[in-house]
């Protein structure tokens, strides 16, 4: 039988080849350290130095973006005060991280320089790591993030606005290795100072800023009223000294001893 021939015109088409069947891509752990590695980048160390106003502000918001509401002016004013207490009033704050964390921030960014831990006969003089931020969003907004993940105990009593509950729980789940009886004093009193006479108190002159957001509370008396003797500012001082001597600005050298020990405290996580 002669074979069919195509009519005039007609396309004749030729089956294609099958697309060869690749197997999915397995994901790979050391292929996905080695990127991690990748966007780790260590930056040099950098002073960033805020006001107290520009604090309160910066913490306020990364609040209400981590807990979906505005902090009472309790709330805020503990976190301010450990903020200040932690960057020598803002004056020795180092590439925008709001609470010496140790590690590498959520970009991947971290710096290093030199610290001590522990306080009296066990205090040491180290070298270590430190998350390190673009700006003050993004370093407030990580701090409120590592509280309230990593130290879930001292954000609920910020919560609560205990200053000694905070200090206490910060303490045993290894926020700081100094004195708890010092911390507490310190974040109590500048608490109540930026309470009675306003964030910036807190923080070195800053440019003129616009109020954090608060939000109201229902309850106004103040549980830190036993503390309220103490010389915030003083305190405050005597930790930016500290803080500045460490890293390598400062050749003061009549510093309170008391306050170097109970400041230079860094056992962050």
């Amino acid at each position: 039988m002669p074979a069919v021939q195509p009519l005039p015109g007609a396309l004749v088409r030729e089956a294609a080849a099958p697309s060869p069947v690749r197997a999915p891509a397995a994901a790979s752990a050391d292929g996905f350290r080695a990127a991690l590695a990748r966007a780790a980048r260590t930056v040099a160390p950098e002073h960033t130095p805020l006001g107290g106003d520009e604090a309160a502000s910066a913490i306020s918001t990364a609040y209400e973006s981590v807990t979906g509401r505005a902090p009472t002016a309790k709330q805020l004013s503990l976190l301010v005060a450990q903020w200040s207490l932690e960057t020598g009033g803002g004056r020795a704050m180092m590439n925008f991280n709001f609470g010496g964390i140790k590690g590498q921030g959520p970009s991947g960014l971290s710096t290093s320089y030199t610290t001590k831990e522990g306080y009296g006969a066990s205090e040491r003089t180290l070298v270590d790591r430190f998350r390190a931020y673009g700006s003050a969003t993004e370093g407030a907004t990580d701090y409120l993030r590592t509280l309230s993940v990593r130290f879930p105990k001292a954000f609920e009593a910020v919560r609560s606005g205990d200053a000694a509950g905070f200090a206490h729980a910060l303490k045993r789940e290894g926020y700081y290795t100094g004195s708890e009886a010092d911390y507490t004093r310190a974040v109590a009193s500048m608490s109540t100072r930026a309470l009675g006479e306003g964030f910036a108190t807190l923080g070195q002159p800053g440019r003129p800023h616009a109020p954090p957001v608060v939000a109201p509370a229902a309850d106004d008396t103040d549980p830190l009223g036993r503390f309220a003797a103490l010389d915030a500012l003083a305190m405050a001082d005597h930790m930016t000294q500290s803080a500045l001597q460490i890293l390598g600005t400062t050749d003061r050298s009549t510093e309170d001893a008391s306050f170097t020990q109970a400041f230079h405290a860094k056992g962050r996580t």
